[in-house]
């Protein structure tokens, strides 16, 4: 009977050990994925392309779901207008915008700064959060089959494409 409850003494404490440990862990896993998703949440509300005002980018700790409902009225715009820039036949300068942001997957990580395009050449500056989503997008960009692409890095994590034809 001895043997039997030491055993089960020890078991117990292996598990109890092992729970321990897996939820620290967890918890410290956890912690380091919220606080690196907060770093990028507060610093694409601070970026100058959102338009977002000091008191909105306060007010969103406190009630997220009104910075929200901005933020999606904004994009419904910017929507609607890009919508009637492509439906506008004499606009051939945002045909090779489109057709980049078709082939492009969604990535958060690089974002379009700017965009030149004329009847027969198109400019475009990208930046990313790391040098490895820069070099990701370049490839991708090498392998659409854009004519004369030349690719000029401004920095580590920032480069500029130009290319003819659409």
């Amino acid at each position: 009977m001895e043997d039997t409850s030491f055993a089960l003494y020890r078991e117990a404490i292996i598990a109890a050990l092992i729970v321990i440990g897996l939820a620290v862990e967890s918890f410290v896993f956890i912690n380091t994925e919220i606080k690196d998703y907060n770093k990028s949440l507060t610093k694409l509300l601070k970026s100058k392309e959102l338009g977002l005002s000091k008191k909105q980018q306060r007010s969103f700790k406190r009630k997220p779901e009104r910075l929200t409902s901005t933020l999606s009225k904004k994009e419904r715009i910017i929507n609607s207008d890009i919508k009637t820039l492509e439906n506008r036949s004499e606009s051939n300068a945002i045909k090779p915008l489109a057709c980049l942001s078709k082939q492009i997957k969604r990535n958060d990580k690089v974002s379009l700064i700017t965009f030149k395009s004329d009847s027969y050449q198109s400019e475009a500056v990208f930046s990313g959060e790391s040098a490895t989503d820069v070099k990701r997008l370049k490839d991708l960009l090498k392998t659409m089959g854009l004519e004369e692409l030349k690719i000029k890095d401004i920095n580590d994590k920032k480069f500029e494409i130009s290319f003819t034809g659409f």
